[in-house]
């Protein structure tokens, strides 16, 4: 039934606006047309062929298409090379500032902390996130920065935590900071490693 008026909508839009307009008339079949009126009413010409939605979104995006081409388009900047196969002397990884702030950091998160397993994880991730967005802006430039942050429970265990790295000892550095209460222990090592 509500096919039937829907298809009648479809085919006589200008119709159904102007009984929308008049009230609520009964169809010529005698059933009251509540549904198509509503439906036609709320968006005239909707389902005609000139008013279809995809008619209609084709309209928008060639318009957005359009509007794009009229505005001209900026130029990328190049930049060309800079060849430099080590940073400059205020720019290199400073791994005494970063040691005492990674520290300074644990300590104030990890103070009021207790070990929880299902915590751990999250908080894991979310400190060493912290630690390297923090790092990046102490203005260590060119230099790829990697956080590795281990979190375990303190039950008077020994814990041994080591890395091992390929890269030039001149350039490249890093630096480890340990926090410790009686829930728990970190260790985090921060590695800079200078992108040529």
């Amino acid at each position: 039934m509500l096919s039937k008026k829907l298809l009648k909508i479809a085919r006589q839009p200008s119709a159904v606006s102007q009984n929308s307009a008049e009230g609520n008339e009964s169809a010529p079949d005698g059933t009251a047309s509540e549904a198509g009126e509503s439906v036609a009413s709320a968006r005239p010409g909707l389902f005609s062929r000139k008013g279809s939605v995809w008619s209609q979104v084709a309209t928008r995006l060639s318009k957005q298409k359009e509007s794009q081409k009229s505005t001209p388009l900026v130029p990328r900047i190049r930049y060309e090379n800079t060849y430099r196969l080590e940073p400059e002397e205020k720019e290199t990884f400073d791994s005494c500032k970063v040691r005492d702030f990674v520290g300074e950091l644990l300590e104030m998160r990890l103070k009021t902390e207790k070990y929880n397993p299902r915590t751990v994880p999250s908080l894991t991730v979310n400190l060493s996130d912290v630690i390297k967005a923090r790092i990046k802006k102490m203005g260590f430039k060119r230099y790829k920065i990697v956080c590795h942050l281990v979190i375990g429970e303190q039950n008077g265990q020994d814990v041994n935590v080591a890395s091992r790295c390929v890269w030039d000892p001149k350039i490249d550095n890093m630096a480890t900071a340990r926090y410790t209460n009686s829930s728990l222990y970190a260790v985090a090592t921060v590695y800079a490693v200078y992108f040529e």
